[in-house]
């Protein structure tokens, strides 16, 4: 995704925010936050891999969370846990490599629609850990601006 052309950067947004509704509907799903709507600030991106998103109780601001989403999976951590988006992505990869580290042990199948067993699933969460773990130590990734999606965030709603 080119972000210097206009033709990349109306693609970035897109994708920005389509990242930003997914991720608000994660934690709305979840029941994490009171009255079904949350609103959904851009932090960070690598552009078309990773997106680091705040999203916000309409209701109540004091749940408001750190969330990920992309060539990852979607998880979510509580806003004050973590000072900035770097930060929250240190959390996520080392949460994510614990998890990693106990699921390589377990020998029964995955639950999944492709066939596997939890030695794999282990495998591909360590690779993905190790993978933003390393993003995180690169300067050069953290310096821009959040995506600026053209608006003070996204309401989703979700019943």
């Amino acid at each position: 995704m080119d972000t210097q052309t206009d033709e990349g950067k109306r693609e970035l947004l897109a994708w920005v925010t389509a990242q930003l509704q997914a991720q608000a509907r994660h934690v709305v799903q979840k029941d994490l936050v009171t009255g079904k709507k949350a609103r959904a600030y851009a932090a960070w991106a690598l552009p078309g891999k990773l997106c680091i998103g705040r999203i916000v109780s309409v209701n109540n601001k004091a749940q408001a969370y750190w969330v990920i989403s992309g060539d990852s999976p979607t998880d979510e951590l509580e806003l004050k846990l973590a000072a900035t988006p770097r930060d929250a992505a240190r959390h996520f990869a080392l949460k994510w490599q614990m998890m990693a580290a106990r699921l390589g042990d377990a020998r029964q199948p995955a639950p999944s629609e492709k066939p596997g067993t939890w030695s794999e699933v282990s495998g591909k969460l360590a690779w993905t850990a190790e993978a933003l773990h390393r993003l995180t130590t690169e300067d050069e990734h953290w310096t821009a601006p959040p995506p600026d999606t053209g608006t003070a965030g996204s309401e989703v709603r979700a019943d």
